[in-house]
């Protein structure tokens, strides 16, 4: 069933999936579960270039990881952070997010 016909019809649809490509696409809202927990819930734009955890992040899409010594200033801008469970922080940035 399409998207727009089940917001027509004005009915809700709970789709369980492996395929982040295939939820990102179909779906309004998303939770990513690690480990049986909901590590994030959001629509497919937060999850995709808001990602909360490094999990998630590396879950939806590839990413590239990059320490505070290596981040140029400029990128920061574009750029999210997080903390890994040793406390270090690091930075992920998507490609598509990068502009030449």
């Amino acid at each position: 069933m399409k998207k727009t016909s089940k917001k027509e019809l004005g009915i809700t649809t709970l789709y369980v999936t492996h395929d982040q490509e295939e939820a990102l696409t179909l779906s309004d809202r998303i939770a990513v579960f690690n480990n049986g927990f909901i590590e994030q819930v959001g629509t497919p734009v937060e999850i995709y270039h808001n990602s909360q955890t490094e999990f998630v992040c590396d879950f939806i899409g590839d990413i590239n990881v990059l320490t505070d010594e290596t981040v140029h200033e400029v990128l920061l801008k574009k750029m999210q952070a997080f903390f890994l469970e040793d406390k270090k922080r690091i930075h992920s940035i998507r490609e598509s997010s990068i502009q030449s």
